[in-house]
């Protein structure tokens, strides 16, 4: 919350840089795949969620950093303008961002500096604890307080995506992330212990057990 992004090489434990912002930063969403050796690359590396004052109102927008970690190389886009959102979660290596406040989804394009589409998940009937864009394929899953799971397909259409819907318990489904293969979401619990469910590509399901999992006992 000072203002400052420092970024460590963990091998080593020695910080390779130190980020002055300048202001507080709410969330880092890292690019998984980029080159922080090549001093000379200008790809994002990170993306930022930061605090904005306009004309005297508090906004809030998501600003790119290269791999030189010294400059931003975009003024960044506005997020939802005055209300902070709930999660964000970076898609396809950073070609397009999720983010999710309320029983709400938008879905930007960093490149473009839009809003590519916006609706209410699951009817707006309850709210959005969690989301995790696909590391490779234009979806994401998304946490809801109820217990289930949405897996949201074709992001990047005119109409309301299609989506395939998972009930994996009575609680609601947070640290929601995606398996390092792609084939299925996977549940953080509070011991690091994930809960997997078999979702297949597509919306295919394996089979009912799997489908329809017991969460592991605490």
């Amino acid at each position: 919350m000072d203002g400052r992004l420092a970024v460590w090489n963990y091998p080593t434990g020695q910080a390779v840089s130190v980020i002055e912002l300048g202001c507080p930063i709410l969330r880092v969403l890292p690019l998984l795949s980029a080159d922080l050796s090549d001093a000379d690359n200008d790809a994002p590396a990170y993306y930022c969620l930061l605090p904005s004052n306009r004309q005297g109102k508090q906004e809030y927008r998501v600003t790119a950093l290269n791999s030189q970690a010294l400059k931003q190389n975009k003024p960044g886009m506005k997020l939802m303008g005055r209300v902070l959102p709930d999660c964000l979660s970076l898609g396809q290596n950073g070609r397009f961002l999720v983010s999710a406040n309320r029983g709400n989804l938008l879905v930007y394009r960093p490149s473009r500096q839009r809003v590519y589409s916006h609706f209410a998940c699951d009817g707006a009937r309850c709210r959005v604890v969690s989301v995790a864009a696909h590391p490779s394929q234009r979806s994401a899953a998304v946490g809801l307080s109820n217990g289930r799971i949405l897996i949201m397909h074709g992001l990047f259409t005119s109409g309301r995506p299609v989506s395939t819907l998972l009930q994996w318990h009575f609680r609601p489904v947070s640290g929601l992330t995606y398996a390092s293969d792609g084939l299925r979401p996977v549940q953080r619990r509070g011991g690091g212990r994930p809960g997997e469910m078999g979702h297949q590509p597509g919306g295919r399901r394996s089979d009912r057990q799997s489908s329809f999992p017991t969460p592991p006992r605490r």
